[in-house]
């Protein structure tokens, strides 16, 4: 079970390591690896444990369609001020299969870090 109180005192620093260069540094790396296996055009793109939505709202400015999926309703509170059309969820993995009716061939491709799983 996601343990929300857990979580909130970590929020703010997280916010800030994706600020400095290292976690822009981060993010770029990631993304430069993502791009090689995003071929063809527009692609429906699921990124589980989305968090602030930086990976959800880059690679929707591209031109995909995203669905970004996180349990901590503080984070997509964040991820949803970038202005992007990605359709956020407030949910875990789980109950996203369970509930959403998401299966695995919903979506071309799966982004998935830092997720717990239990």
């Amino acid at each position: 079970m996601y343990n929300k109180s857990a979580f909130a005192n970590s929020i703010d620093p997280y916010l800030s390591y994706t600020q400095m260069p290292w976690g822009r540094l981060f993010y770029g790396t990631a993304w430069h690896q993502i791009d090689q296996f995003l071929t063809g055009g527009k692609q429906k793109i699921l990124d589980i444990g989305c968090g602030f939505g930086i990976s959800s709202n880059e690679y929707n400015r591209k031109g995909h369609d995203v669905t970004g999926v996180e349990p901590a309703q503080e984070m997509l509170d964040i991820a949803v001020k970038d202005g992007q059309s990605v359709r956020y969820i407030n949910d875990t993995l789980s109950r996203l299969l369970v509930v959403w009716g998401c299966t695995a061939g919903s979506f071309a491709t799966t982004f998935w870090s830092t997720v717990k799983i239990r």
